[in-house]
C-alpha cells in the first residue's frame, strides 16, 4: 500500500535519477556530490558534509493533506505485474494531495543554484510518478523559497515545493491458473481421455 512515505521515497528516487542520469558511479549532472534522502538532515552531519563540498537534498512531507476521492467499490483491482506464474493487483481506496518540500542545502550559493535549477527542471518534466506499490502519483509544482539566513555558517538553502496526488491502496498476490495432466486412458474409437487437475487463481 502507498502512503506519504512511499510518495516521498518516489520523489527521492526521481531526484536521484535526475541528478545521476548515468548512475551514482558516474559524475552528477552538475559535477557535485549529492546525498538525496527522505527526512530532516542532522545538523552536525549537514555542517560537516557541506564543508566538504557535498550537497544535501532532503525530501519531507508537509503537515496536512486533502482527500480528493474515495472509492467504495471493491471490483476495480488493477494488475500491475505478472511473471507468468503469479502477479500483483492493487485496489485504490482513496486519493489525497499533499505538499512535499524538497530542500537543497549547499555551502555556496552558486552550487545550490545549479543543483536546485537542475532538480526543478527535471521534476517539471514529470507529471506522473510511479510509486513502489505500482500506483501512480500525479505531480505538480507549487512554490519555491530561497533562504540565506545561515550563510555565515556556510549554509545556503532553497526549498522547492511540489504537490503529489497519490493513492492509498491495498495489494493482493494473484496465482496463475495451471493445468496438469494426471492420467491418460484409451477411450472409444481410439480417442484418448485425459484426466486433469486445475489450480484456481487467487484473484480479486
Amino acid at each position: 500500500m502507498a502512503d506519504m512515505s512511499d510518495a516521498a521515497n518516489g520523489l527521492v528516487t526521481e531526484i536521484a535519477g535526475i541528478m545521476y542520469p548515468q548512475g551514482t558511479s558516474a559524475p552528477s549532472l552538475t559535477g557535485d556530490r549529492l546525498l538525496v534522502y527522505q527526512g530532516t538532515p542532522d545538523a552536525v552531519t549537514l555542517a560537516n558534509d557541506l564543508a566538504a563540498g557535498t550537497i544535501h537534498v532532503s525530501v519531507f512531507p508537509r503537515p496536512g493533506d486533502k482527500v480528493t476521492s474515495v472509492s467504495h467499490i471493491d471490483e476495480h483491482w488493477e494488475q500491475i505485474s505478472d511473471n507468468g506464474s503469479s502477479g500483483v493487483a492493487i485496489l485504490e481506496l482513496r486519493r489525497q494531495t499533499r505538499l512535499f518540500a524538497i530542500s537543497i542545502w549547499a555551502a555556496r550559493h552558486d552550487r545550490r543554484d545549479a543543483a536546485a535549477g537542475a532538480i526543478d527542471a527535471g521534476l517539471a518534466a514529470v507529471s506522473r510518478l510511479r510509486l513502489a506499490d505500482g500506483s501512480v502519483a500525479v505531480m505538480t509544482y507549487d512554490s519555491s523559497v530561497q533562504d540565506d539566513d545561515e550563510q555565515e555558517a556556510g549554509i545556503y538553502r532553497r526549498e522547492l515545493v511540489y504537490a503529489l496526488n497519490y493513492a492509498t491502496t491495498l495489494s493482493q498476490t494473484l496465482t496463475a491458473i495451471t493445468t496438469t495432466v494426471t492420467d491418460v486412458s484409451p477411450g472409444v474409437n481410439g480417442t484418448d481421455i485425459a484426466t486433469v487437475s486445475r489450480t484456481n487463481p487467487s484473484s480479486p
